[in-house]
């Protein structure tokens, strides 16, 4: 995208907020992570940052992960979602039902949506404690695909989502512009 899309632009705020501004209805603790030094936007009251550690730092998408859940653990959190900065297309209503449907699913450690072949990591629920043992296992053993961290997991087809746009991805200029002409 060629600049930090957590400071794109939408509806007159950075993208970052319209993500936080989605989970906060929902979610009683929001931990964004982020580089050491990284500058975010201002995340509003109630809302936790926390940096990959110097050690890990560089290692990719899931040591931020794990220092999410290690912070929602700490917290007692028993269900999270999982989003990045850049997903424009969320919702309260996907959020919820994310969690919902987890809820309803026990002995499951987390939910990822599906659209065809596709996994979708950054748009699931989890349970916080399976889902952190399994993030620390997979980095233990040097291994840093987030894909691997949804293996196994039941899925749910983007169609029953209730907005499936959601899953829309955001990581090219022209795909940036299609949500900004769709925001207008």
């Amino acid at each position: 995208m060629g600049r930090d899309k957590a400071w794109l632009e939408l509806g007159g705020r950075p993208l970052l907020v319209h993500v936080i501004e989605s989970l906060a209805p929902v979610c009683d603790r929001i931990v964004v992570v982020a580089a050491p030094g990284q500058v975010l936007p201002a995340l509003g009251p109630g809302v936790e940052r926390a940096d990959d550690p110097p050690r890990l730092h560089g290692r990719g998408p899931l040591v931020g992960v794990l220092v999410g859940l290690e912070q929602l653990a700490r917290a007692g959190v028993e269900l999270a979602y999982l989003s990045s900065c850049d997903a424009v297309g969320l919702t309260r209503a996907h959020v919820r039902f994310m969690l919902d449907r987890l809820a309803a699913l026990p002995d499951a450690a987390g939910l990822v949506p599906r659209d065809a072949d596709t996994l979708h990591p950054l748009a699931s629920a989890l349970r916080v404690e399976p889902a952190l043992a399994r993030a620390r296992a997979l980095l233990e053993g040097d291994r840093r695909r987030l894909m691997e961290l949804v293996e196994g997991w039941p899925t749910i087809d983007a169609a029953s989502l209730p907005e499936p746009s959601v899953l829309s991805p955001c990581n090219e200029p022209g795909q940036w512009q299609a949500w900004l002409d769709r925001d207008r």
